[in-house]
């Protein structure tokens, strides 16, 4: 990666080394990196730092007041901390971002606001500093300057996170071992695995297109995303795509290890909640755009993230089934961004305990509905299988169990299936709108579930909260056998 620096930056680094030994320090730390990227004063950090009002000398003053002086060491190859290192990391990824094939200080600087919670983060974010500003200053830095400090592609100033974030990236995902930035969250137990950067080019048609795309070009991406041996048969994958409208501030698209889900409620909660980790989305209500529609989210200031999703209904009302080894077996099909068949009458204990006789119960019931040609509208295929029993959590409503498409549980209360179980209830005159419904998953994380009645339909919202788990590159090599991924389907 340092053959990717330009001069400047190189320079930076060397005079946080000098820092480093100066303060007596045994690594060089965020608060090093800020005072080496003040010393290149005529860098286009220095500059940018300028253009928004914010003295050198303040920066290097809080610094000072911060950090303990110890006796100077005379090393200069002084190791980076961890945390450093992670800098350097967001610094690639910020110049990746802005589509710059060098990484210059204006990347060292983005990297250190990003990082955040060292003290060259805290320091900056005292005076005032955001990741936002500061990429718009950047940017227009960039512009006025023409290509001294751009590649040829730079984008226009960003103002929102559909301008911040690139859609498209110049190669596919038959390169030689590219990287892929992921961060992966997970909603009440159930993982979702964002995808940051390098993903294949899927255009600027409408969301189904991109889907069509992704399904049919590049579904090799998909599996090694999600399934072994980087994933696991519960990860969902989620996808930043071009939105067709002004009013999102993007479109994603969900997929699984075996396929594509139109909606995904917990992976829209975990999308938002990485965007916000980022700092590319503030608190706030935000619109972003699925296949199967256009969802409205909201940030709270607590971390927590409703999700008013698409509408949901209730098709088809008390629809039997002859499940072999099972008998007769009675639900509701039902739709809330997927297609669902809901059991109440099961007599199975909801039960982490009981996973195995769950998963074995309900895949049976999926085979019987698909071989007796029981669908959603449009022939569409029922995919999800849901059971429901009184939750033993005190001021609860329910507990479920739900069966993913790819045979896997549903860690979470599922937000797709809480939402058509909600308009299950709405139809039976057994929940009215603003009424909050809990819904319980068998690992007892749990989902607050409301609704409102729009022009007849009812309109879904589900909030929960999801919580960043890590973050990483993965690496795609042709030469590995299971480059992409043990496939399921």
């Amino acid at each position: 990666m340092w053959q990717r620096f330009t001069e400047r930056a190189r320079r930076v680094v060397f005079f946080a080394q000098q820092e480093a030994g100066r303060l007596g320090e045994s690594f060089v730390s965020t608060e090093h990196l800020l005072l080496g990227l003040i010393k290149e004063k005529d860098s286009v950090a220095a500059r940018i730092l300028d253009r928004m009002g914010v003295s050198l000398g303040r920066i290097r003053s809080e610094i000072e007041r911060s950090v303990t002086h110890n006796v100077g060491r005379q090393e200069q190859d002084i190791q980076l901390t961890p945390r450093t290192k992670r800098v350097i990391d967001l610094a690639y990824d910020e110049a990746r971002l802005l589509t710059n094939d060098y990484i210059g200080t204006e990347h060292l600087l983005l990297g250190l606001i990003r990082e955040g919670e060292g003290l060259a983060g805290r320091v900056l974010a005292k005076l005032g500093i955001t990741l936002e500003r500061t990429r718009a200053e950047v940017l227009a830095l960039m512009d006025s300057h023409g290509s001294a400090h751009a590649s040829k592609t730079s984008p226009p100033k960003p103002t929102t996170l559909r301008e911040s974030l690139p859609w498209l990236y110049d190669k596919a995902v038959a390169t030689t071992k590219p990287k892929i930035h992921v961060i992966d969250s997970h909603t009440g137990g159930e993982p979702t695995r964002l995808v940051v950067s390098g993903a294949p080019n899927l255009g600027t048609g409408s969301l189904v297109d991109q889907l069509t795309l992704f399904r049919d070009r590049y579904d090799q991406f998909r599996s090694a995303i999600v399934n072994e041996p980087r994933g696991s048969e519960a990860m969902v994958g989620a996808l930043l795509v071009a939105a067709t409208t002004e009013e999102c501030v993007t479109g994603v698209l969900f997929f699984n290890n075996v396929g594509y889900l139109g909606m995904c409620g917990h992976g829209m909660i975990g999308v938002v909640s990485t965007l916000s980790y980022l700092n590319l989305l503030q608190p706030g209500e935000h619109k972003i755009e699925t296949p199967v529609g256009i969802v409205t989210v909201i940030l709270h200031d607590t971390g927590e993230v409703s999700v008013t999703n698409v509408p949901a209904y209730r098709y088809q009302e008390r629809v039997s089934v002859e499940v072999e080894g099972i008998g007769t077996t009675t639900g509701d099909i039902a739709y809330g961004g997927n297609w669902f068949y809901l059991v109440e009458g099961h007599r199975q204990e909801l039960t982490m305990q009981n996973i195995e006789g769950l998963t074995d119960f309900t895949w049976r019931i999926r085979q019987a509905l698909a071989a007796n040609g029981i669908t959603g509208a449009d022939g569409q295929e029922i995919d999800h299988i849901e059971l429901f029993a009184p939750s033993p959590t005190e001021g609860v409503n329910s507990r479920n169990f739900v069966l993913c498409p790819g045979k896997a549980y549903d860690r979470s209360p599922c937000g797709t299936g809480t939402s058509a179980k909600l308009a299950c209830l709405v139809a039976d005159g057994k929940l009215q709108p603003g009424e909050v419904w809990k819904q319980e998953s068998v690992t007892g994380s749990v989902f607050e579930g409301s609704v409102a009645i729009v022009d007849g339909q009812v309109i879904p919202t589900i909030k929960g909260r999801a919580h960043i788990n890590s973050e990483a590159f993965l690496l795609l090599d042709p030469a590995d056998p299971l480059c992409w991924g043990i496939r399921e389907e």
